[in-house]
């Protein structure tokens, strides 16, 4: 895939290499004998769109590019740019004009990435591949608005891109507005309201326009809005109301500044605010303003917003998300961000044209008929090599011949462009003027932009007067013209050389800018005013008219509460225009007032008097309320308001109230007679603090109610009624809780109850009377209540007092004793409401009735419960029934006997009946003989401790013998055999369920189990898992028949599961019980028998060897036999130290060095070894050891001893010479060997042969190991038969061996050291 665009990538190094300035840059092929006629004509064009003129087709440029390859030496270019970088590129084909450049660019895509080619001349091709990287690394970072710090180095990026319409966008920058290419800037600024006269001092903002040039030269037209604000002045508090005003006022006049910059027909405008960040919202209120009444086919495309403040910003960008959405159209943003990042700067400098350093210099040629003339001096060299080239040349009005500086004497430019003018044209009118001007800038700027230059001089063009200054301002527009029509990133500079001659005697920028005037005033209104002007067309007229007579366009805007003031002409001075606004308005206003009413009186009249307002027909209501209308008519209107008032208002009279219920009876009665809730009079009664009665209402009414109150007040009567004197009581004695004077009264009856002595109703109606004397009789109702004598106790008990509390708990009833002459209670008086006596007395007679003593029976049927007896009460929790329980038996019929309280009896039949119900009976088999013989033995108490612990009853039968265990013996069983809980046995036996036990055996007899369910199922898991674990083992050893009781029942008493059974029987001890506590015990038996051999072995070692101490130099005293065995023990495994108690003190001792060391005294001591048997059982025929722990000698032919020796060998191996027979003397295994043969002497029955002489072979290497240590067979791993030493009785040597023994004499060795081996043998 290919293609004729460009595009930036990631391979950038190169494009970052600074450019220097030296004369490499100039092209060496440029040379005055080798310049030609550049082809490209000048454009001729009319109005502002050069690119449509015909001058300048496509086809011209691209022969220009064709010729400028041909003539200058080429070279390519390659850049490797990643998919979303040559989309950005693609985008911006339509805004850079490529027909312009002096390069071919062609394009390849791979996969994931593409390439650029660049085709042209060496410098101009390296520096569009500099440029077009830089453009695209900056097009892409600001589309991400991320821009890349280490690649692009600015001072300001993009925040949002935001679609405000179809043909109106708007971008938020962060960063300065001078650096934006655009025709109109609006700047933003506050101010503190004039204080000098407070009758003016109301919000406002001013607009205001300017003609200046920018810092960049960039002709503009400034619109300033000015904020005044008491919010924005130096002691504001920034109240939510004043913030709101200002938002409100910026977003109107921000909306008339787009107006004015539309008018200006400006394509962007630029906003520049400094004031507060919450001015945002007024700002994206006013661009939605304008969006809404910005007429169809508007020059305003774009709107920039740019500010420092990243506050701003950020609530800017908040506003602007709340009301449009962000844009997506990469053709629309691609070509503003180019523009944007435009950074060419346009200088007017004083000076001679040929000593400027920019890259190139325009020189413009005057044709004449007869001669050529410059625009500008130069110096006599340079014009005279000039006129050599243009000589050569056929020169034409509008040719542009370009030439190399480096040929040319005192220039420091890079390259020329003389451009040819007619003489006749020039001296032409003004219009044609602009128009070769416009000509000029744009050829040249054409030619420099396809060059990827950076800097260029104009001389200014006073082409019909000298020192018109028009020249240069039209100069200035044309520049900034072709700079928005074509934008690129690599242009710099564009100076304007103006000679000294016609130079400006002050600053450009100065000399451009023009005084301010008058666009428009905004100010804060009273929103009622303004409907009221909106209401009133005739009033909206007067300010009209007036206004419009000092050039002012009047206009409302209710909704937002500002008045507009629009300046009509132009160069209106701002401070008179805004003073004769002013005064304008204020004189109309005067005859208008806005009025607000709080009053609650005069609001009252308003509600009651509606058409009131209507009776006044240039007064109107509005929120607030608030009435706008004739400053006369509305004082007539207020004053008639206030006097209704006056006539409307009540009067209040008070007196002291006497007694209150009373007061409020009468009050009910007035009430119901005069209908008061439609009366316009109100009684109101005050208890607290002095207790008042109120009548308010018109004077009049209140009279003649007040006379009603007092005549009835003295007309009360007085109600008896009959009572009890227990009602009587129980009403005093709820008199402040329930029955006080307000009793009726609180339930809508208007009576008053008196109880200072007795019980009186008062009131006015016969009728309220008669419903409170039954309201009264109902809620004090009495019951009587005979206690018989069998059940008095109980009223006299604990249960009984709180019963009654409990029943008076909310004193709905009262409870009277009454006793008899004996203070013996006889009965009881509940007195209440009729449904709580009711209540009351159903619970005490029930209390009464559960006292009295009764028998039951419960009879069962089953004979396996008749079987239990008694011994059911041991595993039944009937203990807690409050009830007496006894068992009766009939055969096979169970009967229960149970005495006690009517509701303690009722409640234990219950409990009794489903316990025997829960009752049922299990069998279980025993399949093992030693279970059986275990049971039947001291294993019966595990049957029942189980049937203890999980509340059962139990009994083994067995073919041969039937045992019933009771639970009567359990406690002394439980007692004996320490066992824990049922449920740790569960954990123990669970391990050991399934692995001794084949349930397919013959039962050898059953165990029947009573309980409950649940209970029985546990009791048969523990006792089936006890027979799986059930376990036996026997011991045979000589030293059982010595152990004595004391020493098994230690053995018993080591703490068990389960009980253990021992027995034995001579030599054996036979152990049967669970298999754990088995094998615990045996562990026991085991160590038992092991002490016993050690101290045999201790004694025999004793005999031998003798370890000995010496403490304090008293002489060498022997250890005791124990601690012999263990010094003796550790000597042999060669350890070297090893811990002993001796006297009770724990010591270590070093066998190495023959010491020892209490820690707890730091005694050192001395110890020894000695052996008893050294000397009277070494043989005689040893040699001497010479200390020597080993010796080895050789043994003379002549000697007895090697004759033995030699018949041995010979015997086995006859054919076989024997080289030399060596003695080994080694006294511990001689020691060791006479002690191993006592030991079998005394062990064996005599005539028992004790010693065989046998023969043993074995490779060299293991000789030295078995001379100094003998044979271990631990550390023979590969013998004949596996692990262990072999012994033979004859000496067989292999075939193989012998053969081979001929030819390697190592073999020969070998067999030797297998007869040295053998000696060593005979000798142990």
């Amino acid at each position: 895939m290919s293609g004729s665009v460009t595009c930036n990538g990631y391979h950038l190094r190169s494009c970052y290499e600074r450019v220097s300035d030296d004369k490499d840059l100039k092209d060496p092929s440029f040379s005055l004998e080798t310049v030609k006629l550049s082809r490209g004509p000048l454009m001729r064009v009319s109005g502002r769109h050069p690119q449509d003129s015909s001058a300048y087709s496509r086809e011209s440029k691209d022969r220009m590019t064709l010729d400028h390859l041909q003539r200058y030496p080429s070279t390519n270019e390659t850049l490797y740019v990643t998919l979303e970088e040559f989309r950005l590129w693609k985008v911006l084909q339509g805004t850079l004009d490529l027909s312009l450049w002096k390069v071919k660019v062609g394009w390849q895509i791979d996969q994931d990435s593409a390439i650029i080619f660049f085709f042209g001349p060496q410098k101009v091709t390296f520096n569009a591949k500099i440029a077009i990287s830089k453009l695209l690394i900056l097009l892409n970072s600001t589309v991400r608005m991320n821009p890349s710090p280490g690649l692009i180095q600015e001072r300001r990026r993009m925040s949002g891109f935001f679609q405000v319409g179809d043909d109106l966008n708007l971008y938020l920058w962060k960063g300065e507005a001078s650096t934006f290419r655009a025709c109109v800037t609006m700047s933003l600024s506050s101010g503190p309201l004039d204080r000098h006269n407070e009758v003016k001092a109301v919000p406002k903002v001013r607009v205001l326009r300017q003609h200046i040039l920018n810092e960049r030269g960039i002709p503009q037209v400034l619109l300033q809005v000015v904020l005044l604000s008491s919010w924005t002045g130096p002691s504001s508090r920034r109240k939510p109301a004043s913030i709101d005003g200002s938002q409100e006022l910026t977003a109107s006049a921000v909306t008339l500044a787009l107006q004015a910059a539309s008018r200006e027909k400006s394509a962007s405008v630029v906003i520049y605010p400094t004031g507060p960040a919450a001015l945002a919202k007024g700002i994206a209120l006013g661009v939605k303003a304008f969006k809404s009444i910005q007429p169809t086919g508007s020059s305003l495309k774009n709107l920039t917003i740019a500010s420092n403040d990243n506050d701003f910003v950020a609530e800017c960008e908040a506003e602007c998300c709340r009301w449009w959405p962000c844009g997506k159209d990469h053709h629309v943003l691609l070509p503003y961000i180019m523009s944007s990042w435009e950074a060419v700067i346009t200088q007017v400098v004083v000076g001679s044209l040929i000593s400027q350093k920019t890259d190139v210099v325009v020189f413009p040629c005057i044709l004449e008929p007869h001669n050529r003339s410059w625009v500008q001096e130069t110096s006599t060299q340079v014009q005279a090599a000039l006129e050599t080239i243009l000589d050569a040349q056929d020169l034409l009005h509008g040719n542009i011949i370009t030439v190399p500086a480096s040929k040319l004497p005192g220039l420091h430019c890079q390259i020329l462009y003389i451009i040819c003018l007619d003489a006749k044209l020039v001296q032409q009118c003004l219009e044609v003027s602009k128009r070769i001007i416009h000509q000029v800038v744009w050829s040249c700027l054409n030619n420099f932009l396809g060059s990827f230059l950076e800097s260029i001089s104009f001389p200014m063009l006073d082409l019909q007067i000298p020192g018109n200054f028009n020249s240069l301002h039209i100069m200035l527009e044309e520049i900034n013209y072709f700079l928005k029509q074509k934008p690129n990133t690599w242009m710099k500079l564009v100076q304007i050389i103006q000679p000294l001659r016609v130079a400006t005697p002050q600053k450009v920028i100065e000399y451009f800018k023009t005084p301010l005037e008058a666009i428009s005033l905004c100010q804060k209104e009273d929103r009622a005013f303004i409907q009221y002007l909106n209401d009133f067309p005739a009033v909206f007229r007067e300010f009209e008219d007036d206004l419009r007579k000092i050039g002012c366009v009047f206009q409302t805007c209710a909704s937002l509460g500002v008045l507009k003031f629009i300046a009509e002409g132009e160069h209106l001075d701002p401070s008179s225009w805004e003073k004769a606004v002013e005064d304008a308005f204020q004189k109309n206003k005067k005859r208008y007032a806005v009025h607000y009413e709080s009053n609650s009186d005069i609001l009252n009249v308003l509600k009651k008097q509606q058409s009131l307002v209507k009776s006044f027909t240039t007064i109107r209501e509005y929120e607030g309320p608030c009435f706008v209308g004739p400053t006369e008519k509305m004082k007539m209107f207020v004053q008639c308001l206030q006097e209704m008032a006056f006539d409307e208002k009540s009067v209040c009279v008070k007196h002291p109230i006497l007694h209150l219920p009373r007061y409020m009876v009468v009050k009910n009665t007035i009430s119901k007679l005069l209908l008061l809730p439609h009366s316009p009079v109100t009684i109101t009664l005050e208890e607290d603090p002095l207790g008042m009665i109120t009548f308010q209402g018109p004077r009049q009414d209140v009279i003649e109610v007040e006379r009603q109150f007092y005549s009835l007040l003295s007309g009360f009567k007085d109600w008896p009624i009959s009572l009890s004197p227990f009602q009587v009581q129980f009403i005093q004695s709820l008199q402040e809780e329930l029955f006080n004077e307000n009793f009726f009264l609180a339930r809508d009856i208007s009576a008053v109850l008196n109880t200072s002595d007795g019980v009186m109703i008062l009131g006015l109606d016969f009728g309220e009377l008669v419903q409170a004397e039954e309201l009264l009789k109902t809620l004090v109702y009495e019951r009587k209540i005979d206690i018989r004598e069998e059940v008095q106790w109980a009223a006299n008990s604990l249960e009984w007092e709180a019963l009654l509390t409990a029943l008076n708990s909310e004193k709905k009833v009262t409870f009277y004793s009454v006793k008899s002459l004996q203070d013996i209670l006889t009965s009881v008086v509940i007195v209440g409401s009729r449904v709580e006596v009711a209540e009351a007395e159903l619970n005490i007679q029930e209390y009464l009735m559960s006292y009295s003593i009764i028998e039951d029976r419960i009879i069962s049927p089953r004979p396996e419960l008749a079987e239990a007896r008694e011994n059911l009460l041991r595993i039944m929790n009937w203990g807690d029934l409050k009830v007496n329980i006894w068992i009766q038996t009939n055969h096979s019929t169970l009967t229960l006997k149970l005495k006690g309280l009517r509701r303690h009896v009722k409640e234990a039949r219950g409990v009794v009946q489903t316990d025997l119900d829960s009752l049922t009976v299990r069998s279980i088999p025993i399949r093992h003989r030693g279970v059986q013989q275990y049971l039947l033995g001291i294993g019966g108490t595990v049957l029942l401790t189980f049937a203890e612990e999980l509340q059962c009853l139990v009994k083994m039968q067995v073919p041969e013998k039937t045992t019933n265990a009771l639970l009567s013996e359990v406690s002394a069983c439980r007692a004996e055999s320490e066992l824990t809980s049922v449920h740790e046995l569960l954990k123990v036996l669970r391990r050991y369920r399934n692995e001794h036990f084949t349930f397919g055996d013959s039962p050898l007899g059953l165990v029947q189990v009573l309980g409950r369910e649940v209970n029985l199922a546990k009791f048969q898991e523990a006792f089936e898992d006890f027979m799986n674990g059930f376990y036996s083992e026997t011991f045979n050893s000589d030293k059982i028949v010595t152990f004595s009781e004391d020493c098994l029942q230690e053995v018993l008493d080591q703490g068990y599961y389960f009980p253990l059974n021992l027995h034995r029987h001579g030599n054996l001890l036979k152990i049967q019980g669970f298999q754990e506590d088995v094998k615990k015990a045996a562990t026991a038996v085991q160590t038992v028998i092991q002490e016993a051999q050690d101290t045999d072995r201790a004694e025999d070692m004793k005999s031998v060897v003798q370890w000995k101490y010496d403490i304090g130099n008293t002489g060498l005293s022997p250890f005791d036999k124990t601690i012999n065995l263990k010094l003796e023990t550790a000597y042999r495994k060669e350890e070297e130290n090893i811990e002993i108690i001796l006297d009770s003190r724990r010591t270590q001792v070093n066998l190495k060095k023959r010491e020892g060391l209490v820690p707890d005294t730091g005694t050192i001591f001395k110890i020894k070894r000695e052996i008893y048997i050294w000397d009277m059982n070494i043989p005689e025929i040893w040699e001497p050891m010479d200390d020597n722990p080993v010796k080895i000698v050789k043994l003379s032919p002549n000697l007895v001893e090697y004759q033995r020796v030699a018949r041995k060998f010979n015997h086995s191996m006859d054919r076989s010479a024997i080289h030399k027979i060596e003695r080994i003397q080694n006294p511990y295994l001689w020691t060791s060997y006479i002690y191993k043969r006592n030991w079998m002497e005394k062990k064996n029955p005599p005539g028992v042969r004790n010693e065989n002489f046998l023969f043993h072979g074995t490779p060299a290497q293991n000789c030295s190991s078995i001379i100094e240590n003998g044979l271990k067979s631990t550390c023979r791993q590969n013998g004949l038969y596996g692990q262990g030493s072999t012994l033979q009785w004859m000496l067989v040597c292999p075939p193989n061996i012998v053969e081979k023994a001929s030819k390697d004499p190592s073999l020969c060795s070998w067999s030797g050291s297998l007869l040295e081996s053998t000696l060593m043998v005979i000798h142990q």
